[in-house]
């Protein structure tokens, strides 16, 4: 027996071939300015292979004929080759973490060599000023060399301005991602969770909220010169350095010790009867906490818990963490 099906998105084409015992999944990505391949077999009963389909197809897989099949993989990979490498324009270019020079190198707190497989310690350099006018997502699924499309590894050698986000709040990446900005950064929205690590040689300005947290495995901010942001938001280890002024109320919440001086503390975590009247015990608006309830039984509600995904969205969607 042998079946064909393909799926493709934006970034990304799976190839996945059935046969008698086993099925074997042949997967293309934009990255950037080249694409990554990558080939996997697994032995599987015919209960489970029927299994997979029904998974496959729920997934939106399509299922072809073995010529059709065939041409899909040629024309879908020059695709997506094409798409990794277009729009490259004159003040941008990709380049290893090898041939950053020296000096960009050491701004970073975390080694792409540690971290990073070759393909994923490629940078986006923009030599000249950069003004988005819509938001940058920082995540792992690259697929070309534009700000809006490289989401990771950038660097800004003239200062950027963001009319949007600078968005790094998705709380998926197990590896860290490196953005450098020389010069100035504003910014309406900064979220930065996780292994998102950023680094500003001169003023970061922020209109709306700062946002970080959960950065234990080595998520952190560093500003070489002043911060200022109407509302900033820490907690879960996500450290912030600043080496000049701060200006703005700054919060933060009480599971560690806040990053920045004079933060007002508030609960991450808050009993059932407190969950009962948010508004009594904290600054941050109710959407912002998940209320945990006995896992066994499901029925009793135990305790509220701040959400750090939650808040992100509010923040997505242009709304206030506060009251």
């Amino acid at each position: 027996m042998k079946r064909f099906f393909f799926f493709v998105n934006q970034a990304a084409a799976q190839f996945l071939t059935v046969l008698d015992a086993s099925m074997e999944m042949r997967s293309i990505t934009a990255a950037l300015g080249q694409i990554e391949k990558h080939v996997s077999q697994k032995p599987m009963s015919r209960d489970e292979i029927s299994e997979n389909i029904a998974m496959a197809l729920q997934r939106g897989f399509q299922e072809v004929d073995e010529t059709e099949f065939q041409w899909q993989q040629t024309i879908l990979e020059k695709r997506l080759h094409t798409l990794s490498v277009e729009k490259m324009e004159p003040t941008i270019k990709v380049v290893d973490w090898e041939e950053l020079g020296a000096e960009d190198r050491s701004y970073f707190q975390n080694d792409p060599i540690e971290y990073l497989s070759p393909g994923l310690r490629r940078f986006c350099v923009y030599d000249e000023p950069v003004h988005a006018t819509s938001d940058i997502l920082l995540r792992f699924d690259s697929n070309g060399p534009t700000a809006q499309t490289a989401h990771r590894n950038l660097i800004f050698k003239k200062g950027l301005t963001i009319d949007g986000n600078l968005d790094a709040g998705d709380f998926t990446s197990e590896l860290p991602l490196f953005v450098l900005v020389e010069g100035d950064l504003h910014v309406h929205n900064l979220m930065l969770t996780c292994w998102a690590e950023l680094v500003v040689t001169g003023n970061l300005v922020v209109t709306g909220t700062l946002f970080g947290f959960d950065g234990e495995a080595g998520g952190r901010l560093k500003v070489h010169g002043d911060l200022s942001a109407s509302k900033i938001v820490g907690g879960f280890m996500y450290l912030m350095q600043i080496e000049g002024s701060v200006v703005g109320t700054t919060y933060w919440l009480d599971q560690d010790e806040p990053s920045l001086e004079g933060a007002r503390i508030v609960p991450y975590e808050l009993s059932h009867d407190q969950g009962m009247n948010l508004a009594a015990h904290t600054e941050l608006v109710d959407e912002s906490y998940h209320a945990d309830s006995n896992w066994a039984t499901g029925e009793e509600v135990l305790s509220y818990h701040f959400d750090g995904s939650k808040a992100v969205e509010i923040l997505r969607r242009g709304s206030s963490l506060f009251r």
